[in-house]
């Protein structure tokens, strides 16, 4: 039975159904775009480039050294003149400034370190010494006049090696280099805080220390160089005491038959990860770890051994990037206590072990002072500038390549935060300022990390547009099918009606 007709009204009530539906999608998929789509604030990405490509700033790290005479046969000018010319022939670094200037004053300059010339025929040859001010004396017979300039630009150009070879390496952002190198593969990445964490462990409890002063040595021992360091870093300091504290491996019996020995090969099995608990309080401050350790007395004397065979002096070794460890081995009728005089001479040796890892440029022979703690600051300037200019550029490139990625407007706060600061930071290297610099580099490097990773932005890098059509997908297919179909078969209703009342027609 053939099915009845539709009628004239039937027909329309179809039409208006369907054509309602894509109303309805027509009107909804703009407003759904809309309110669905991704907010993405407009950053500087041609600056941020600019910084990246080392096209800003041309970075200067200015050296003032004053210098002064005593010796009025010299020519002052003259010899820094020519001492500043070799200098700069010299230089492979053309960061890397170094000025000299007149003192007379006999008394250290608010800018600059000194070097102190001092005529004596009772040296035979020029020789050079830092005194406990951190003042650098040249001393000289008056035969060797003519050489003063060679003899005080190679003495200028070795105490600046070690903070010239870092720099050198940072700027040019060889990182392969640094870790190759044994002095800077110690240091620590830079942080604004670091933790200290002094343990003590016992490897038995019975003849162990139980109790240390360290809070007293630490504030003796540390104190002036965490003060001096805290205008570049802030240290927290935390301690512990551990008993049965035992190695993970036997120590060898003593070549000389007199206790125990640890050869240098056997100094990294020394940490027993696995039963020694370090853990500091919860913190996200980069650690070092120093370890004063009391072997079992079974164990004792146990002496660290260097490559050939002789003991170390200090007992100790240090682990790059991590710490240091000094064995302790107390004596028979000695106390289970350690004084603060007694641990002076281990926290003396901690000391020099955090002056490694965070990468102060001391001289041979010179202990910390103004010398090493301005080309420390130097250092990491350099090092900011170049790490938060590398955190800008990907940050740009990931912008750039990454579309549907989410650009909060705090992102776009926090590079511009970074760029300002970054321009005051050359400003103030090229006005001769390091001390300036430096606080402006580390608000730039901390808001840089901070805008590179915005959780609200990394979240979006695991959704791309893939993503969205695997989801929509599944929901408007389906429905999308039955409204094609329909429109289809309207359009061929309407085309074979047009024909029959064209055929009526004629």
């Amino acid at each position: 039975m053939p099915a009845p007709k539709e009628t004239a009204g039937e027909t329309s009530t179809r039409r208006w159904v369907i054509l309602s539906f894509w109303a309805v999608i027509l009107l909804g998929v703009p407003i759904w775009w809309k309110t669905t789509e991704i907010y993405r604030a407009t950053l500087p990405l041609e600056r941020m480039l600019a910084w990246s490509e080392g096209r800003a700033c041309d970075i200067v790290l200015p050296v003032y050294l004053d210098v002064r005479s005593a010796d009025p046969v010299v020519d002052l000018p003259r010899l820094l003149e020519e001492v500043e010319k070799k200098l700069r022939e010299g230089n492979d670094i053309p960061e890397y400034d170094i000025q000299l200037k007149v003192v007379v004053e006999d008394t250290s300059s608010t800018r600059g370190t000194v070097i102190a010339l001092s005529p004596s025929d009772a040296s035979p040859s020029p020789k050079s010494l830092f005194n406990s001010e951190g003042v650098l004396t040249f001393t000289y017979p008056s035969s060797a006049r003519d050489i003063l300039p060679d003899y005080l630009h190679d003495e200028i150009q070795s105490i600046f090696a070690k903070e010239k070879a870092y720099v050198k390496n940072v700027l040019s952002k060889a990182k392969e280099d640094i870790q190759n190198d044994n002095g800077f593969r110690r240091v620590m990445g830079y942080a604004p805080t670091y933790q200290l964490s002094f343990s003590l462990m016992n490897g038995g409890a019975r003849d162990g220390v139980s109790q240390w002063a360290i809070e007293e040595a630490v504030d003796s021992v540390f104190g002036e160089t965490l003060r001096e360091l805290s205008v570049v870093s802030n240290f927290s300091v935390h301690s512990q005491i551990q008993h049965y504290a035992n190695l993970g491996f036997e120590p060898r019996k003593a070549v000389d038959g007199d206790g125990y020995e640890l050869r240098s090969e056997e100094l990294s099995q020394f940490i027993n990860s696995a039963e020694w608990s370090l853990a500091t309080p919860i913190t996200s401050y980069p650690t070092m770890n120093f370890l004063l350790y009391v072997p079992e007395k079974s164990y004792r004397p146990l002496v660290i051994r260097d490559g050939e065979g002789k003991p170390v002096a200090s007992n100790s070794f240090l682990i790059p990037q991590w710490g240091g460890v000094v064995i302790y081995n107390p004596p028979d009728d000695s106390a289970n206590s350690l004084s603060e005089d007694e641990l002076r001479g281990t926290l003396s040796t901690f000391r020099t072990y955090l002056l490694s890892l965070v990468g102060m440029p001391v001289a041979l022979g010179a202990g910390p002072n103004r010398w090493s703690y301005d080309g420390l600051v130097r250092q990491r300037t350099a090092e900011n500038i170049v790490s938060t200019a590398a955190t800008l550029g990907s940050l740009a490139r990931l912008v750039t390549q990454l579309k549907h990625m989410s650009v909060p407007q705090a992102v776009r706060e926090s590079v511009n935060l970074v760029l300002s600061n970054l321009d005051n930071a050359c400003a103030a290297l090229h006005r001769g300022n390091v001390l300036e610099a430096f606080p402006h580099t580390l608000v730039a490097r901390t808001n840089a990390e901070k805008a590179f990773f915005d959780p609200s932005m990394v979240s979006m890098l695991y959704f791309p547009d893939e993503h969205k059509y695997a989801i929509y997908m599944p929901l408007f297919g389906p429905l999308a099918v039955p409204l094609i179909l329909s429109v289809v078969k309207e359009l061929r209703t309407w085309r074979e009606r047009r024909k029959q009342l064209k055929v009526k027609g004629e």
